[in-house]
C-alpha cells in the first residue's frame, strides 16, 4: 500500500511540472500558409517580435519558432526576449533568456520546416496584457517561418536590427510561427500534491528501515 502512495504521489508531484502549451501558433495548428522561411534571425542581426496576449497569467518557460530543414541544431545557442508593449509595438525589454535549442523535431511543422524548442528559466506573464515575443540565434544563424491566415494576427511581423531595443519596423510578410509553454500552478503544488509527496517520503522511510 505504502507502494502505491509512493507511486502516486511521485506521479503526481511530476505532473505539476510538465510543461503545457499556452499559446500555439505553430504552422499546423493555424493552418496558416507559409509564405517565406528565408527571413534571417540572428541575434544582433535581423530578428523578430510578435505581439501575444495570454488569456490567464503563466510562468512561461519555453518557446518553439520554426525554421527550415538546413538550419538549427541541438545545442545551437538562441536568445529569447520579452518585451512590454510599447505603443503597439515592442518597448522596454521585460526579460532576456541565453540559452540552447533543446528539441528538433516536426511537432506542429509543414513539409521543409522544422520546430526548434528552447527552455529558460521563466516568466510571469500576466493575463490580459500585452507582449512581444522573439527567439533568435545567438550569434548562430536560423531562419523564422511566418505565416499567413493566421486567426486574431494581422499579417505582419515587427523586424528588429542591431540593439534589443532598436527601432525597427513592420514587414507585411506573415504573422510568426511560434508557440510558448509554461509550468502549470507556476510550478507550486497543490496541497493534495503536497500531502501525497509527504505520504511517499513516509513510505520510503518505513520500507528502508524494513530492509535495514
Amino acid at each position: 500500500m505504502l507502494k502505491v502512495l509512493a507511486t502516486a504521489a511521485l506521479l503526481a508531484v511530476s505532473s505539476f511540472a510538465q510543461a503545457a502549451l499556452v499559446f500555439d501558433w505553430s504552422p499546423v495548428t493555424t493552418a496558416g500558409t507559409v509564405t517565406n522561411d528565408g527571413w534571417t534571425n540572428e541575434r544582433p542581426g535581423q530578428r523578430f517580435a510578435e505581439s501575444v496576449t495570454l488569456g490567464t497569467t503563466a510562468f512561461v518557460n519555453g518557446m518553439d519558432i520554426y525554421s527550415g530543414d538546413q538550419l538549427g541544431a541541438l545545442g545551437d545557442a538562441v536568445v529569447v526576449t520579452i518585451w512590454n508593449n510599447g505603443s503597439g509595438a515592442p518597448g522596454s525589454v521585460a526579460a532576456q533568456f541565453f540559452t540552447t535549442v533543446s528539441a528538433v523535431d516536426l511537432d506542429g511543422a509543414y513539409s521543409g520546416e522544422h520546430r526548434l524548442h528552447a527552455d529558460f528559466s521563466g516568466f510571469n506573464m500576466m493575463g490580459g496584457v500585452a507582449y512581444w515575443v522573439g527567439m533568435a540565434g545567438d550569434n548562430i544563424l536560423l531562419t523564422q517561418t511566418s505565416l499567413f491566415g493566421v486567426a486574431g494576427g494581422d499579417g505582419a511581423i515587427y523586424v528588429l536590427n542591431g540593439a534589443d531595443t532598436n527601432p525597427g519596423f513592420f514587414a507585411s510578410v506573415g504573422d510568426m510561427a511560434f508557440r510558448l509553454s509554461a509550468n502549470p500552478n507556476n510550478s507550486v503544488p497543490e496541497p493534495s500534491s503536497i500531502a501525497l509527496l509527504g505520504l511517499a517520503l513516509a513510505g520510503m522511510g518505513l520500507s528502508l528501515r524494513k530492509k535495514a
